[in-house]
């Protein structure tokens, strides 16, 4: 497949390579498109519709050295499609009769009913309206890396609001939460849970927590450059202009987690 040039009408910089669909073209040509006004080092695509693969197209370095072309083996963290994965999980466990949604957390996890929390079920979890988008406790340098420490700072966290009556993304929490979760129903980690349940069955090359032996297929994360003509979102200007903001304590209150860490 590397050797398949994808043509599109837009002239990119760069040569695009895969397999897309006629009717798919103008997802190659945004994607291409994409390289010269954003400045993209590397990226890759994979479009199912109906089981049928209509686009699968790749181009690009996969470090900001561009010393490394990306190819059809390589890696990319998955960042928040992740809650996609984990909230597979949890409905496992509820298709299984061993989790339900109605039921309030501390029916699974008792030690998380502290501090106005001992109302919220596992469908304010899985829904956003926890009430726990972001920590207010500072996190310990290296703090995300260690799952009991966390785990213990949701425990005693106070919610922003009050679980149930307001959404708000759970940008960095939503995987110890719901994590925590499915490790007390079944006795495994989340990674593990995943790997026997859905990644080993369906033969996927998608990990919560990467083999050693994979590490090298990964492309490195580069922090974005928004362009000049882009408009600043609410939550960008939250997160510039308001140091106690969710928005700032979601993503710099992480105990300086860096994404290109093994």
């Amino acid at each position: 497949m590397s050797q398949n040039i994808v043509e599109t009408e837009y002239q990119s910089s760069l040569e695009i390579r895969g397999t897309c669909h006629k009717d798919f073209q103008n997802v190659a040509e945004t994607f291409a498109f994409n390289f010269d006004k954003y400045n993209e080092i590397g990226s890759s695509l994979s479009v199912i519709v109906d089981g049928e693969i209509t686009v699968d197209i790749f181009a690009g370095h996969t470090t900001q050295k561009k010393n490394e072309e990306w190819n059809e083996n390589t890696l990319s963290v998955a960042f928040s499609c992740t809650k996609a994965a984990v909230a597979l999980c949890a409905h496992i466990l509820i298709d299984k009769g061993l989790l339900n949604a109605q039921e309030k957390v501390t029916k699974y996890w008792p030690e998380y009913g502290k501090n106005g929390k001992d109302d919220t079920t596992v469908e304010m979890i899985l829904n956003h309206s926890a009430g726990l988008p972001a920590f207010k406790t500072v996190v310990k340098e290296g703090g995300f890396l260690d799952w009991d420490y966390v785990v213990n700072l949701l425990e005693n966290e106070e919610p922003f609001w009050t679980p149930g009556e307001q959404t708000g993304y759970h940008m960095m929490t939503t995987g110890w939460l719901i994590g925590e979760i499915i490790r007390r129903i079944s006795g495994k980690p989340l990674g593990k849970f995943f790997k026997d349940e859905i990644s080993d069955p369906l033969n996927l090359e998608y990990w919560i927590g990467l083999p050693e032996s994979e590490d090298l297929r990964v492309a490195k994360v580069t922090p974005f450059t928004s362009s000049s003509s882009d408009k600043p979102s609410a939550f960008a200007d939250a997160f510039r202009n308001d140091l106690s903001s969710m928005q700032r304590l979601s993503l710099a209150n992480t105990g300086g987690y860096d994404y290109n860490s093994p």
